[in-house]
C-alpha cells in the first residue's frame, strides 16, 4: 500500500506499508524486527530528459513497526494495513513537525 499527501512546498509524503526482513541496522546499531513496517517521508518527483525521479530528503522520515511476523504473507499484509491506520496519523504529524512543512 502506497499513497501521497501534497505538501505546501512542492513536496509530498509518502505514506507506505512494506515488509521488512529485519536484522541489523549499520545507521542505528540497533536489530530491527522482521514484519511490517508503516514508512513515512517526503519525496519530490523530479523530471528528467525522459523519465521521473523521486528525491527523498535525507533523514527525514520515519517508520514504525505495525505487525512482526515470522514470514511475509499476503493475510498478514492485509492486517498490516488494516493495523497501520491507527499510526498514520501520528507519523504524518511527527515528520511534518520535524521538517517544518505543511500539508496543503
Amino acid at each position: 500500500m502506497k499513497k501521497y499527501l501534497k505538501l505546501t512546498n512542492g513536496y509530498e509524503l509518502e505514506i507506505e506499508v512494506r515488509y521488512e526482513l529485519g536484522g541489523f541496522n549499520l545507521f542505528t546499531y540497533e536489530n530491527n524486527e522482521r514484519g511490517y513496517y508503516l514508512h513515512v517521508s517526503p519525496v519530490k518527483n523530479v523530471q528528467l530528459k525522459d523519465c521521473v525521479i523521486q528525491e527523498y530528503k535525507a533523514f527525514s522520515g520515519i517508520k514504525k513497526l505495525i505487525l512482526p511476523v515470522a514470514r511475509k504473507s499476503s493475510k498478514k499484509e492485509v492486517e498490516a494495513i488494516e493495523l497501520s491506520k491507527n499510526s498514520e496519523k501520528e507519523l504524518i504529524d511527527y515528520v511534518l513537525a520535524k521538517n517544518n512543512m505543511e500539508l496543503a
